[in-house]
Order: structure tokens, then sequence, then C-alpha cells
């Protein structure tokens, strides 16, 4: 499904219900555990005078879910209303400005302590551009390429204050962790450099990129010497994203096709063609029709997904072996492309026709089960990936996390998740439904979902003091508590402060 058809169903849904009352706003896609959701704010009024009501959703089914009660529309408008209780007339607008310059306030008296401590300078002599657009990385990394033409320590101060507004473009992340290093190291900090070239090569096996790794490991071995690269984080980074790009030789390695009989992998091989993909080149774009699934030969390729401000955001790598465009079969009818997918080197798949796949579901379903339960898995790490605080992780740690779900766990209403008085064994994701945290009979905290629960009290062994409960059929993807500790501990120190932050 597009935004536009998505648009088209919810349009068609709020005419039938409010009839010309009310009508919609942009739609944008949200990408949760359960799988894609278009949604759409609801308006009412015309011109300048328009506010919002509530939303409407649509999933990947085509239906409509969090239809807006004639109940919450009332409730808004009243609310909207200038001599409604809570209205947005004069007042609201004068608590705005009050609370305004509070922040104005609050934000002057901390500026001036920094200054004060010496934690920044009054005035920055620097040649930095301020006004630079945030959300224009080519425009930044112009300005630093500049500064990093001099060789003065004014210009390599600038560069470094202006480095970390890349780190949030994941595509130019690896590169501007790199420049920092170099920074640090003509300002004489090597440590500080060996800390950013770490992250820049964790960037690189992030991305499969073993070309420019190996480059990195390189210098690093130059750096440091043999004695102290040879079987460190650098070595082994490289060894192991090296393992992870090796070409599969045949349809049965596949992971999604391992361990399933003779007879199934021949009749998915007897629809199979190889095929090839330029790098560069897109083998599927988001929105188009999804007609084929694809197993990965050999290369790598991007998945990239819209963001809500128009640009692309690459979530993940697929390397060999990894399954693309099960779309195709697992959909309803009309299916498309969640994301797009793009070669970043010569890459080599195995194509097979989704309409032959599903002949081969009816002899064999236990591949339609594998399929779908890939399927969920990529739900899941889509939704990691835009997640304001997972979104941080690397996506090897990232898979890791993913790694240690034991279950997809259905709850009927009023079932307890987690009991008070013990430590969990788990730390919970809500797929659907909703959890409710109470203590003393007073409910604290409703879960919804997307939300997370019980990761901190599970990863430290803490007896919790409230009870979870649900509140409706829940469905719950369960995370062992003892293969998340095992990360925590076996991953750098900021994976174990993302897992206590999640919930």
């Amino acid at each position: 499904m597009t935004s536009a058809q998505a648009g088209a169903i919810l349009d068609a849904f709020l005419k039938e219900e409010y009839g010309r009352f009310l009508h919609l706003g942009e739609v944008e896609t949200h990408r949760g555990a359960a799988g894609i959701v278009w949604r759409a704010p609801v308006l009412c009024g015309t011109g300048q005078e328009e506010f919002e009501v509530g939303t409407l959703a649509v999933d990947e089914a085509g239906q409509v879910v969090d239809a807006l009660p004639p109940a919450e529309v009332v409730a808004a408008i009243r609310a909207a209303s200038p001599t409604g209780q809570g209205g947005a007339g004069e007042s609201s607008e004068e608590v705005g400005a009050d609370t305004l310059s509070e922040a104005d306030a609050w934000a002057a008296d901390l500026a001036e302590e920094l200054v004060e401590e010496g934690v920044v300078s009054a005035a920055s002599s620097s040649p930095v551009t301020l006004d630079l657009p945030e959300d224009d990385p080519d425009a930044v990394w112009a300005q630093v390429e500049q500064l990093l033409d001099g060789s003065d320590e004014e210009s390599l101060i600038a560069a470094r204050e202006l480095l970390p507004r890349m780190l949030v473009f994941s595509d130019y992340r690896a590169v501007a962790l790199s420049e920092l290093a170099w920074v640090e190291m003509q300002l004489g900090h090597q440590d500080l450099a060996l800390d950013y070239l770490e992250a820049a090569a964790r960037e690189f096996s992030d991305r499969a990129d073993v070309t420019s790794l190996r480059l990195l490991c390189d210098k690093v071995r130059e750096l440091v010497g043999e004695e102290r690269y040879s079987g460190g984080v650098f070595d082994n980074l490289l060894r192991k994203t090296e393992a992870r790009v090796q070409p599969v030789a045949n349809l049965a390695d596949v992971p999604v096709l391992s361990g399933l009989s003779d007879d199934l992998v021949s009749a998915v091989d007897a629809w199979a063609s190889v095929i090839e993909v330029d790098q560069a080149k897109n083998l599927l774009e988001e929105g188009s029709p999804s007609l084929n699934v694809y197993f990965i030969r050999s290369g790598r390729m991007a998945v990239l997904v819209r963001t809500p401000s128009g640009g692309d955001k690459t979530i993940t790598m697929l390397l060999p072996g990894d399954l693309v465009g099960e779309s195709s079969v697992l959909s309803p009818s009309n299916p498309v492309c969640n994301a797009t997918v793009r070669a970043e080197e010569p890459t080599s798949l195995w194509r097979i026709p989704g309409e032959a796949l599903l002949t081969v579901f009816g002899s064999f379903p236990q591949l339609k089960q594998r399929l779908a339960a890939a399927r969920e898995l990529r739900s899941i790490h889509g939704f990691m990936s835009l997640h304001p605080t997972l979104g941080e992780l690397e996506d090897q740690f990232r898979l890791g996390i993913i790694g240690c779900i034991t279950e997809a766990r259905h709850l009927p209403p009023q079932s307890v998740v987690i009991a008070p008085g013990a430590p969990p064994r788990a730390g919970y994701l809500v797929v659907r439904g909703s959890v409710a945290q109470r203590i003393g009979g007073q409910t604290l905290r409703i879960y919804g979902p997307d939300d997370f629960l019980g990761f901190r009290d599970s990863l430290h062994g803490i007896a919790s003091e409230c009870e979870f409960r649900t509140l409706e059929e829940t469905v719950l993807m369960v995370f062992d508590g003892e293969r998340m500790r095992t990360l925590a501990l076996e991953a750098p120190p900021h994976v174990a402060s993302v897992l206590e932050r999640i919930d």
C-alpha cells in the first residue's frame, strides 16, 4: 500500500462517518512493532482557523484502525472553543507566552552559568557558520572540508565543533567519525582519536563496508603497531565483517530455507533464476508493486525508508543469505514494497516469482510460516531502527537485541505480565493491546503499542514494586532477560545504557 492509497481509504472512511464536517490532513507512515500503519490528523474548520480533533490510521491490510469515536470529536471541539474549558483562546495564548518567557530566561541563566564555569566561551572567534541548515548534511560537509583545508588550530577546532552535526545522518556517520579522529590526532589527543576510530569502525562494520573498514584498520595498525592491533577490537571487527559478507553457494544454505526438506528446497529452486544488480541501482522502490521474492547470493544492499521530512534513511544492510520482497506473497491483493532496496555494490540474487511461490505454499505450508516469521522480525527491526532510543545503536546491536526474543505471547485481558515482589525474567514490547502499571490500586501508566516495559528491572534483577496487567487482549514480544544481560556485558557500555533507558 502507498501513502496515497492509505489516504484514499482514510478519506472515504471520514466522509462516510462525518460527511464534510471533518477533513483529512497529511498522511504519514509509521513503522511500528506490528508492521506499517499510515496515520493522518483529522481536522475541523476551514482556512486558518482549522484545528485537529484526533487521528485516523489504516494498516497494511487496508483496515481502518484507531477509528475516531464521535465522543472524542465533540470533546476536542469543546476544548478548542474560546469559551470551553481548557480552550484555545486568548487565555491559552497568554499561558504559552508566559511559558516561553520563562524558558528563555532559564536558557539565558544556564548559558551565563556555563560561561562562568568555563564550559563554553562567551564569544566564539571560530569561523563556524552557525546558521547552516540542520537538515542539509551536504552544506555542513562543505563547511567542514573548507575548514580541514587549513592546518591551523583554529580551523581544526572549528571543524571539531561542526562534525558532530553529521552524526545524525547515517550515511555520513562513519566518515564524520573518521574525520573527528583525524582532527583529534592533529590536536595531539591520540586516545580520543582511537575512540573515534573505533566508533567509525563499528559504523563501517554495521554497513558491511569491508573496503572502508580495511583501510581504517590498516591506519590503526600503523598507529598502534602490530602487537597491539592483533586480536584487538579492530582486528576482530574486520574478521567478523569479512565472514558476514561471504557469498552463499546454494539456496539450501539460505537461513529461511535452512533445515527444511530437500523436496521443498528443490521446489523453490525450480522457479529460481539468478539476476545481477549494479552498484547504486534500486532492486525495489518504496510504494512500487512487489512481485518477486529474492535471496541474496553475494554483495550487499541497503534498505531505505522515507522519513517524515521527505528524505531517505538507511535502516539496515542486507547481506548474502538475506530475504527480500516477502510482501509479494504475504500481503493481501495488490502488494507493494514497504522500503527501497538499493545495491551498495554489484549484487547477485536468486529471484522467485511471487505467484510461483504461492503454489509452493500449498504443498509446503512451513515455508509460509518461515517467511511470515522473517517478516515479523523485519517489522520489529524497522521499528527499532527508527526508535528514538534504539536508533542510536549500531545495527549489529539492534539485531542482537532482536536475537533475545523468545516468543510472541498472546494474553487475554487482566493477565499479569509482571508481578510485584520478584525480578522479571524478561523485558517486553507491546505489539498490540495495552498494559497497566499499578501500585496500591492506583494506575501509574498505561503502556500501549510500541512501548517497552520491564527491561531495566530484568537486566539488573530488580524486584518490581508495581504490578503490570493487561487491560485487553494483548500481544507482547518477549525478550529473555538472561540473553539481554549477556548482550549488555559483552557489548560496549552504551548498549547497556540504551537497554536501561528504553522503558
